[in-house]
């Protein structure tokens, strides 16, 4: 694999609350008088204090498999509301925003991985993780595409983690992170705001729904070539693998659509198929594969002369032909066989 690696061209493409106080508004009155004028007097009005806090995380190659069995990951919708009225001298709201790009690649920024407590679901986050790879070398551009390998990387050192740190007990997403940071994306914001006034708030309530979170387990077979060709026992070229070929994980397009082809990193982007389409799926997945590999790797080639295990653009671009071509082939009878027969099941 090329120490830089390249941008495909593009296909189809979190937030907590907590709170801390601030400062507490602040009020004057002074007054004056004098034997033959009438007394005057000045007020302060209560000061208003903004403050905000926040914290940063950074990075990570090749993807794996994940959890054998899928893990709900959960969001949070508001349901209802209920209002309190506070008359105070101090009223502190705070808001804090999670981020919604964990991990950045010029363009392209990822989905947080969702929260884990043990190794089940922090198999799962893995998952998230590497379902994502795929749009990330689709639409990070070139060449920041190259640094799609060191996200593959991240989502490995977080797999990494979920074997030797949970299988000993405790385990979480933030001592993960804190020990493997993701580069770029967004950091948690909070802002707190003191108002000196009786005020009204809302308190709301909220229930959860559930996505399951597919894991990495392909339906589509990876071509095996000769040694020299580049994709040979169980590796790619360029590392860049092709996008996972997987149980549809929306509920309400399962029946019709029990498959899904993940190369978005939205769920609902990607494109979904009946059961006996396996085999196009799998012909597109080689082909998204054939894109990067070329948008990519070939791309980091340019310039360079063959040479031993250096490739031309020329020679790299052929490759990635190649691997194309025995791609189609092997997948040519590609089923789903006994999987997906039933929504959130069967995913391996």
């Amino acid at each position: 694999m090329p120490e830089e690696e390249p941008s495909t061209t593009a296909t189809p493409d979190a937030d907590s609350t907590t709170t801390t106080p601030a400062e507490e508004p602040t009020s004057s009155e002074s007054t004056s008088s004098s034997e033959t004028t009438t007394a005057a007097s000045t007020n302060s009005e209560p000061a208003t204090s903004l403050s905000s806090s926040s914290s940063s995380s950074q990075p990570e190659s090749t993807s794996t498999s994940a959890s054998s069995s899928s893990t709900p990951m959960t969001t949070s919708t508001p349901m209802s509301t209920k209002t309190s009225t506070t008359s105070s001298t101090a009223c502190v709201s705070t808001v804090t925003s999670a981020p919604t790009c964990e991990y950045e690649c010029g363009k392209w920024c990822s989905k947080p991985i969702p929260a884990f407590d043990d190794k089940p679901t922090c198999k799962t986050a893995v998952s998230e993780c590497i379902l994502q790879i795929a749009d990330c070398y689709e639409k990070a551009g070139w060449p920041a595409s190259l640094q799609c390998a060191k996200f593959q990387s991240w989502c490995e050192l977080v797999e990494d983690y979920c074997g030797k740190t949970c299988g000993n007990g405790k385990c979480n997403k933030k001592e993960c992170t804190s020990k493997n940071p993701p580069m770029g994306g967004e950091t948690p914001t909070s802002t707190t705001v003191n108002v000196c006034s009786a005020t009204t708030t809302k308190a709301t309530s909220s229930t959860s729904s559930t996505a399951p979170v597919p894991t990495v387990s392909s339906i589509c077979i990876r071509p095996n070539g000769p040694l020299g060709s580049g994709f040979s026992n169980g590796k790619c070229i360029g590392d860049i693998e092709p996008p996972a070929l997987t149980c549809n994980n929306i509920a309400n397009e399962f029946d019709a659509y029990p498959l899904k082809l993940y190369t978005d990193k939205e769920s609902a982007k990607s494109p979904k198929f009946e059961k006996a389409n396996a085999g196009q799926a799998c012909k597109e997945a080689c082909k998204v594969q054939y894109t990067s590999c070329v948008g990519t790797y070939a791309q980091s080639c340019k310039g360079k002369k063959q040479q031993g295990d250096q490739d031309s653009y020329e020679s790299a671009t052929d490759k990635c032909k190649h691997q194309y071509d025995e791609c189609l082939d092997v997948n040519k009878q590609s089923s789903i066989g006994k999987r997906c027969t039933k929504f959130g099941e069967g995913w391996d």
